[in-house]
């Protein structure tokens, strides 16, 4: 046999298996991609159901978040507002999101439209928002978001 074949043979099964490993990390990547919009879609309906643990539990300890007023809120502050009610959500839909993947850590971007109250004031708004989730001990969890309102 000579050395041709050989060669060609073992750059065809060595693109094969470049294909293989893509075809595998993509699916794996669209697979977190539905993960985290999941975990998104699930923190938001503790939120409007005013399940307090279960909204803390989508938030790393050390969360923080910028929020509307240029003013940045703690973990404890957001589970504080959802426990007291003083912060109280009606709806939320969350649009156009997309995810971009860094390893154990990954940004989700969209925009939202909210029905909600604060203090009892009209808080309704719609905007833009990006949460960075990182990934430990094999779950999800957010370390921090910022909101950016439409202009009214």
């Amino acid at each position: 046999m000579s050395v041709a074949p050989r060669i060609g043979a073992g750059a065809l099964l060595g693109r094969c298996m470049t294909l293989y490993t893509s075809a595998s990390t993509i699916h794996a990547q669209g697979n977190t991609e539905r993960e985290l919009i999941a975990l998104e879609h699930r923190w938001i309906d503790a939120t409007i159901k005013g399940d307090v643990d279960r909204f803390a539990s989508f938030m790393a300890e050390g969360y923080v978040a910028v929020v509307a007023n240029a003013r940045i809120r703690s973990k404890a502050e957001w589970v504080e507002g959802v426990r007291s009610s003083s912060l109280k959500y009606e709806s939320v839909d969350l649009l156009n999101l997309k995810v971009r993947l860094y390893g154990d850590t990954a940004v989700v971007t969209g925009e939202y439209t909210q029905k909600a109250t604060s203090g009892g004031q009209d808080y309704s708004a719609r905007g833009a928002y990006a949460t960075t989730w990182l990934k430990r001990g094999g779950r999800w969890r957010a370390i921090a978001s910022g909101f950016s309102r439409a202009a009214q």
